[in-house]
């Protein structure tokens, strides 16, 4: 709003405590013109078609996707969304995908040691063929490489439009078609914390700890499989370096 990129904007919590804050920065800043601050249940205040834009961002993903799913109509009145969930990622990206959101944009960011995922989506009928061209074009030569993937390792009972979409929902399609460095910072971090539970549930006895062991190694093979796919280490095995 302060570099007039925004005409006017509502800003809206469920809590008082966050909106009396914001109360506080629009005043000090002169701003009590521009920006609404309201009291809101996800987005029943806000009445549909009444911002072209919506900012969802710093909880988790499940709440995101009971925010949107509550209001579809008010949800898929926006031009445009950007979401930043801290947790839930693969059921999050799963719910954009089966609600018709289309993913223009993904971004990882680092800071702090901490990790952000964001997206701008736009709703199904906001969707142009130049988008769904532009997207296609990235999307492609990802998918050659899961074909070489499950080539190598002579993998008869996964398709590679399985994989795409398994390792998709869990780290980003767009993030691992352009072998994005954060991104490979990101699963490079998790593959080392993995192995460690690994090497300390290996010795343990008793049904939980073999079946918490079977899910790391699920999730070993899915960090090994993300960065085979950006050019890094190899499936089934430890990575380079």
């Amino acid at each position: 709003v302060q570099r007039g990129v925004c005409p006017g904007a509502v800003a809206m919590d469920v809590r008082e405590g966050p909106l009396s804050r914001a109360r506080e920065h629009v005043e000090a800043y002169g701003l009590g013109s521009y920006i609404e601050v309201r009291r809101s249940d996800g987005l029943r205040q806000l009445r549909a078609g009444e911002a072209e834009s919506l900012i969802c961002a710093g909880m988790g993903g499940r709440l995101m996707c009971r925010i949107l799913a509550r209001e579809r109509e008010k949800a898929g009145a926006f031009a445009e969304l950007i979401l930043q969930p801290q947790s839930e990622l693969p059921e999050f990206r799963s719910f954009l995908r089966q609600e018709g959101y289309f993913v223009l944009r993904e971004r990882i960011l680092r800071e702090e040691g901490k990790y952000y995922f964001l997206w701008k989506a736009v709703p199904e009928s906001r969707v142009t063929r130049e988008m769904e061209r532009e997207r296609g074009e990235r999307l492609e030569e990802l998918g050659q490489r899961c074909r070489l993937l499950l080539g190598e390792a002579r993998e008869n009972g996964e398709r590679a439009e399985d994989l795409l979409e398994r390792l998709g929902d869990c780290f980003g399609p767009l993030l691992l078609a352009r072998r994005d460095p954060v991104l490979m910072e990101y699963l490079q971090d998790g593959l080392q914390k993995a192995r460690s539970i690994e090497g300390r549930l290996s010795d343990r006895e008793g049904a939980r700890a073999r079946e918490r062991l079977a899910e790391i190694r699920q999730e070993i093979e899915r960090y090994q499989s993300a960065l085979c796919l950006c050019g890094e280490g190899r499936r089934g095995g430890k990575e380079k370096g």
